[in-house]
């Protein structure tokens, strides 16, 4: 950023650029941390942050029970769809997955230490398609035994995004 001049009330505005390229489909936070030296050279630092939302569509997955679905319980979740105005917005044609994530872990030898690592394999549950309309919400369920899972969603048409909870 070239050096900016403070106005005679010690004020002074500047452009921060963003960075190109893909942010991803959750919100984001920009901070920035500007040095001005005052009248003896002295520096003084602020920090200043702000939301910066990616373009574009995003999709939010809330659960509908609290911390973790009980076993042999149905597992509910709400579906929005948020616009790059952050509005609600309308999502047609979204798919999404439920899968159970199984954990074992496997043992090696390294450097004549004995060591662990997880690996994980996913089993896919329940799926299906879903429209999300832009005055509401859109709902998900599927039978859950014991373990871990996760919901994954994606648009099937127009503009692509993508969205998980574990």
């Amino acid at each position: 950023i070239d050096p900016v001049q403070t106005d005679a009330d010690g004020n002074a505005r500047f452009v921060l650029p963003m960075p190109r390229g893909d942010l991803g489909t959750r919100p984001l936070q920009m901070t920035a941390i500007v040095q001005i030296r005052d009248a003896s050279g002295r520096p003084v630092e602020r920090t200043l942050s702000r939301p910066v939302a990616p373009d574009g569509l995003r999709l939010g997955i809330k659960p509908l029970f609290d911390g973790q679905a009980e076993e042999g319980s149905v597992a509910g979740f709400e579906l929005v769809a948020i616009g790059s105005d952050g509005q609600r917005a309308a999502a047609q044609q979204v798919g999404w997955t439920l899968s159970r994530i199984d954990k074992t872990w496997t043992w090696y030898e390294l450097d004549g230490r004995w060591r662990y690592e997880p690996v994980s394999r996913r089993e896919r549950v329940a799926d299906g398609v879903v429209s999300i309309p832009a005055d509401g919400r859109a709902g998900v369920e599927a039978a859950v035994e014991w373990g871990e899972y996760e919901l994954k969603l994606v648009t099937l048409e127009g503009e692509q995004t993508a969205s998980s909870v574990k």
